[in-house]
């Protein structure tokens, strides 16, 4: 957006004006002076007439501005941040100017006043339009909850409704659309006070296109999240610690040298075991200060990556050696997250306790000291050694090739927050991790299912059809449809998963934007072979059509379990949709 450069008095009228609809300004609180200087001005009709026009300029550049997807995935750590408050405030620069037109203007000019009137009521009547409209929800300013109550407190209650930038569902939950986007399938367990509301929320989110499709990339991020969660130990503790919001006091000695000066010193020493080495990075990874959370997720994956490496030649009775044996039994199931959280807390705690701080760079960069620690030369580690001095690959391509976090970022890009109930790992790194950059896309699925009448015998007699969703139980005796329906062109394959676990592939190809594809198709039906079971249909979809898939697909039956995670270990750009049915 341009800066708006205006004349010193049309600034004054407007403090004038946003002074008048302020609810703590009374008659005596204007500034001495401040209405005789605006009024005493010469040439007021050609300043405030071209100064006008500038002010509604920039607020429908406001509303352009506002109307951009992105906004909803702000974090007020982002650059743009900024640029929102300063497009509420050309919003709010009109309405000060109609105020301050209307009530201090006719004691000069009242010819004057009420052209000027007209031409901002007239402009103000569009903003106000486009925040009542049906393609835009005012939803998407609870983002901004925190600012616009804020400003909100200032505005008498009698002018709330003038600013409706403010004042529209400014009394929602600011976690709304996260909780939403998180309960969108069992709207059940959202908070009372959103469920209230649910039906209105829901009306508003199918109206703005934009709106609708953040709720789908949220939950489909969150699908994605969740099962990246499960399969890697470290985030699970991550999670774990976040979760129960661990503040533990800190013993004495810690309190009075500085946790973030002995994690410093503790870091740098050179006297550590290869055990004690792994056991300090992980827990500094977890509990130490001074870390960004992004810094915190590549220390984490550098702790799995080299947990692998590292060989349990302590015992037990060591603290390092205990972390090491926990972790080994989390892996195997056999012990529970709280408890190997707590081992490598008892580790971190007692390292604190003892460590000697020296007088250090104060300074330093804790996530790189952690990493530091991290780089262990196992005697175990000689092949990987022998692959660097030979020119295979950089001890940091070793480090990252085909990591987690990339994965993170092939499937997501744009930051998103988060509710912690749901995913608290993300509440903490808030950065380009969670959406695709690319446009969205989204696939319609429906279920027609064609119910058995046996006592039927009219070939005449009108079947029954019936509409189900994914996770339906049927009877055995019915057949069914599928119907897919793409928001844009994608390039789409149909696997089938049936009760032994059989993958099949029954078709392939583009499906255009808007057109509905049926399965098998328009004048057939599916139907059950067993008595009873669980079967997945897979719909995945790319941009276009990729190579390998068919190899993929032909080994997809000796895969134990959903078959998503292996899909996207193989093509992290897929967007998958599963339509599960049971039968009896």
């Amino acid at each position: 957006m341009m800066e708006t450069e205006l004349h010193s008095t049309t600034k004054s009228f407007l403090e004038w004006g946003r002074l008048s609809l302020s609810q703590h300004t009374g008659e005596r609180d204007f500034p001495d002076g401040l209405e005789k200087s605006i009024l005493a001005h010469e040439d007021l009709g050609r300043e405030f007439r071209n100064d006008l026009d500038k002010i509604i300029k920039a607020a429908r550049e406001a509303l352009d501005f506002l109307n951009k997807p992105e906004l909803l995935r702000l974090t007020d750590d982002d650059l743009s941040w900024n640029q929102v408050i300063e497009a509420f405030d050309r919003l709010d620069q009109l309405v000060q100017f109609m105020e301050a037109t209307e009530k201090l203007l006719p004691h000069n000019n009242q010819q004057l006043a009420d052209e000027l009137l007209k031409i901002a009521a007239d402009a103000y009547e569009q903003v106000s339009e486009f925040f009542f409209s049906p393609e835009f929800s005012s939803l998407r300013l609870t983002v901004f909850q925190e600012h616009r109550r804020t400003v909100l407190q200032d505005i008498h209650p009698e002018n709330h409704y003038l600013f409706p930038w403010y004042d529209l569902y400014s009394h929602v939950d600011p976690d709304a659309l996260p909780l939403i986007a998180e309960h969108i399938s069992d709207p059940e367990n959202l908070p009372q006070d959103i469920k209230n509301e649910l039906p209105a929320f829901l009306a508003d989110i199918q109206n703005d296109k934009v709106l609708r499709d953040y709720i789908r990339e949220q939950h489909l991020a969150l699908k994605q999240l969740e099962k990246m969660i499960e399969t890697h130990w470290s985030l699970r503790l991550l999670r774990f610690v976040e979760q129960i919001n661990l503040d533990k006091i800190l013993p004495e000695m810690v309190e009075q040298k500085g946790a973030a000066r002995l994690s410093r010193s503790l870091q740098q020493s050179s006297t550590l075991s290869v055990q004690d080495r792994f056991a300090l990075g992980l827990s500094a990874a977890l509990f130490a200060p001074d870390i960004k959370e992004t810094e915190r997720l590549k220390l984490l994956e550098q702790c799995e990556k080299t947990f692998d490496s590292i060989r349990e030649i302590q015992g037990p009775e060591n603290l390092s050696g205990r972390v090491i044996q926990r972790l080994n039994e989390l892996k195997l199931g056999r012990l529970s997250i709280e408890e190997a959280v707590q081992a490598v807390l008892d580790y971190w705690i007692d390292q604190l306790n003892t460590v000697h701080a020296e007088e250090r760079k104060s300074k330093a960069d804790m996530a790189d000291l952690a990493r530091n620690v991290l780089r262990i030369e196992d005697i175990d580690d000689t092949e990987s050694n022998k692959d660097i001095q030979q020119g295979k690959y950089t001890r940091d391509q070793r480090h990252t090739a085909g990591s987690w976090t990339d994965k993170l970022k092939s499937w997501l890009g744009k930051p998103v927050v988060l509710v912690p109930a749901l995913a608290v790992i993300l509440v903490m790194i808030s950065v380009p991790l969670i959406m695709r950059q690319q446009d969205p896309m989204h696939m319609d699925l429906e279920m027609l299912v064609y119910q058995a009448h046996p006592l039927i015998t009219r070939s005449d007699e009108p079947e029954t059809v019936i509409t189900k969703e994914s996770g339906a139980v049927l009877s055995s005796q019915d057949c069914f449809q599928l119907l897919f329906t793409p928001t844009r062109d994608v390039y789409a394959y149909l696997l089938h998963q049936d009760t032994q676990g059989r993958v099949t592939k029954y078709f392939e190809g583009k499906l255009e934007k808007n057109q509905t594809r049926t399965f098998p198709d328009e004048d057939s039906r599916a139907c059950f072979t067993e008595e009873s079971g669980s079967e997945v249909f897979y719909l995945v979809y790319f941009d276009e059509a990729v190579d390998g898939f068919e190899g993929l697909a032909a080994r997809l039956s000796e895969v134990e379990g959903p078959l998503e995670q292996e899909i996207l270990d193989k093509f992290s750009d897929a967007q998958i949709e599963q339509f599960i049915l049971s039968y009896n």
